[in-house]
């Protein structure tokens, strides 16, 4: 632009109380009220006065709103982008630094060019603080195309790289904001020159996994006494990452005995880094067997037997089979879950028994677990157990959600007899479940039917979906229909062979 930018404050009503003059009307601009939509009446009729080319009195721009003016800066009209933004620059508005780096991407060339040099003259003026705040802002903009990324942030970096200004960065790195800190970290290791310890303790401070994830190549790097400092800390590094590096780095360098260094391991928070101490043991997996037994037997923590439940489950500890099993009937439903899946996992061909046992659980977490199991096993749960469950919560709709929600993986016709136990809900559980008895009929009725239904099926199919009931379902109940009398034909011919 030819303009310097001090003129330009002077043309955005701060020295001279005039703007250039508009082609249009002030009736033109007022025929398209409804089009700019601005409910504040000071600023629309701050932003008619601007349009038509009328004085404005310094005193109204420095009244009217700024948040109005925030808001209205990613309006549809260009030209009431424009006047929000010279109403931000008027007022010296550092709250909208933000809101006028986003029109550095604006699809008009005089709004960014304008939003352009007010950010360069602003960076010089706002506190770092400010700055650090918008970082995310400003760089989203290496992702738009119309922008002038590259210049933007170099012009950051060089109003943040001050001395005065690096409390600031490392006061970012703990903002409540993860891209912040992200940011300021970027910013952190371009300006100041850290050891890998300095690195490593300082994405430790800032509490953000990724940040710590970044630096945990460092610990390669590190003294062994540094190594065992963060080693005696490990409860208080948060990131997965940086924690399996210590562990790892603390084993090949042996600084601590192996046994150690396995047994915290393997009571990791992190599943990766649980499983990397199982790959640790090696052979001696019997070793970890009796671990996982004595913790369920003695600790009266939850976790810990969860962990020790997982631990069987992926070893397949046959010799543990006895103790998971009396955990079936442990008070705790979270436990009874885990204790669930690890006795299946451990002997399949007891499985029917297993879910038997646990189809009566009180909790809907263990139920909808057996389930499941049935599901990706393939063996179908036996018709008269879940019907006698179903007698007994009548009125838990959760109940035959999960039902219905099982039909849709087996068989078809048997799919549909286990749906025919929704009819032993009662009334409001009826009403509560409509929708997704009617979506399950729906996509039954578009299945690929194969197979035959037991005459005990058929008929309480036949009892449930009465013609009524099926004139009710419209266009599904004709396919519905189309599909059971196919079958009262197939075994009408199969009677008369």
């Amino acid at each position: 632009m030819d303009i310097n930018f001090h003129h330009r404050i002077q043309l955005l009503f701060k020295r001279e109380n005039t703007v250039p003059a508009s082609r249009l009307s002030r009736s033109d601009v007022k025929m398209h009220a409804d089009y700019f939509m601005i409910e504040d009446s000071a600023f629309y009729e701050a932003f008619l006065d601007w349009r038509t080319g009328a004085t404005i009195d310094s005193s109204k721009i420095a009244s009217l709103s700024a948040q109005t003016a925030v808001y209205h800066l990613r309006h549809r009209d260009g030209y009431v982008r424009e006047f929000c933004l010279r109403v931000l620059i008027a007022q010296e508005q550092p709250s909208a630094f933000s809101a006028i780096v986003n029109r550095l991407n604006d699809y008009v060339s005089g709004i960014r060019e304008l939003a352009e040099l007010t950010m360069q003259d602003w960076l010089g003026k706002l506190a770092a603080a400010e700055i650090i705040t918008a970082l995310p802002d400003i760089y989203a903009l290496r992702k738009q195309s119309r922008s002038n990324a590259e210049k933007i942030m170099e012009s950051v970096v060089t109003r943040l790289s001050s001395p005065d200004n690096h409390a600031m960065i490392l006061t970012g790195l703990t903002s409540d904001q993860h891209q912040i800190r992200k940011l300021c970290w970027q910013l952190a290791l371009r300006l100041f020159d850290w050891t890998p310890l300095e690195k490593v303790m300082q994405a430790i401070a800032t509490r953000d996994v990724l940040v710590t994830m970044a630096a945990s190549p460092e610990v390669a790097n590190l003294a062994d006494d540094d190594v065992l400092m963060l080693y005696g800390m490990l409860n208080k590094i948060n990131s997965m990452h940086l924690r399996r590096m210590v562990l790892l780095t603390t084993r090949q360098r042996q600084l601590r005995p192996t046994d150690e260094v396995l047994a915290l391991a393997l009571w990791d928070n992190s599943y990766t880094v649980r499983t990397m101490a199982r790959t640790w043991a090696g052979k001696e997996a019997e070793k970890l067997s009796v671990a996982y037994r004595e913790m369920l037997a003695n600790t009266p923590f939850v976790r810990k037997k969860l962990l020790a439940l997982e631990g069987i489950r992926q070893q397949k500890s046959a010799s543990s089979l006895e103790l998971v099993a009396s955990l079936l009937k442990d008070e705790h439903p979270s436990l009874r879950k885990a204790a669930l899946q690890t006795a299946c996992k451990i002997d399949p061909s007891s499985l029917p028994v297993y879910l038997h046992a646990c189809l009566n659980d009180s909790s809907m977490t263990v139920f909808k677990q057996c389930l499941q199991i049935a599901i990706n096993s393939g063996d179908l749960l036996e018709f008269t157990a879940l019907e006698q469950l179903a007698r007994h919560k009548q009125a838990d709709a959760v109940f035959f959600l999960h039902i219905l929600d099982y039909a849709v993986h087996i068989t078809p016709w048997y799919s549909l007899h286990i749906a025919s136990l929704t009819e032993l809900a009662d009334d409001q559980v009826k009403t509560t479940i409509k929708r997704a008895l009617h979506s399950f009929l729906y996509h039954w009725s578009r299945r690929t039917i194969y197979g035959q239904p037991s005459s005990l099926q058929y008929h309480a199919i036949m009892h449930w979906l009465t013609p009524d009931k099926l004139d009710s379902l419209k266009q599904v109940g004709s396919e519905l229909r189309f599909a059971l009398d196919a079958e009262m034909s197939r075994q009408a011919t199969a009677r008369n062979k």
